[in-house]
């Protein structure tokens, strides 16, 4: 990450500590099937005014999902059923993880569901590579939780979030209609 200046590094730093606060969390939940989070750095560049962040995390070897899938097209492959049905089962699971109302993020007391509001291939991390092996072994984590947002009502009308995000989050070809249409 590069930090901006003024204004938008204020925003860029609330932005990264909630991501911090929530990665640190979470690391701590395996249930979530989020990659896990060591620590992280900064560095400081004068001469331009930017603050460097860089995150250590869990190495996922196999890289996003997005660059399997797109491997495996340009090779004339296709990913087996049962490796996608394997990959999606931990999918759901980390999303069941996450949406359970049962976190405590901040330490607050106050029980919140996650939502991870940017999935999207990219953000599937692998650690192996896709093979089209139709027995290959592969597990499947979350990755990239700075648009979360910690939801105490449970109920999709009434949309309250402990987040300093607003408005529409994530990438436009992955946003669900509805999200669209509520600005969640």
């Amino acid at each position: 990450f590069v930090a901006g200046t003024g204004e938008r590094q204020t925003n860029f730093f609330k932005s990264w500590l909630h991501e911090l606060k929530v990665l640190e969390y979470l690391s701590a939940r395996p249930e979530c099937g989020v990659v896990d989070f060591y620590g992280f750095s900064t560095m400081h560049q004068p001469e331009d005014a930017k603050i460097v962040v860089q995150l250590c995390m869990e190495l996922m070897r196999g890289g996003s999902l997005r660059d399997n899938l797109l491997v495996l097209k340009r090779k004339g492959m296709r990913l087996p059923l049962r490796v996608a049905y394997r990959i999606m089962l931990q999918i759901v699971s980390a999303l069941r993880g996450l949406h359970a109302a049962v976190h405590d993020v901040y330490g607050t007391r106050r029980r919140v569901s996650i939502v991870h509001r940017d999935m999207k291939p990219e953000n599937v991390l692998l650690s192996c590579k896709l093979s089209g092996a139709e027995d290959q072994t592969v597990t499947a984590k979350l990755c990239d939780v700075g648009l979360a947002a910690l939801r105490r009502d449970r109920s999709h009308l009434s949309m309250r979030h402990e987040t300093t995000k607003v408005g529409k989050a994530g990438t436009y070809p992955y946003i669900a209609p509805e999200t669209l249409q509520q600005g969640l």
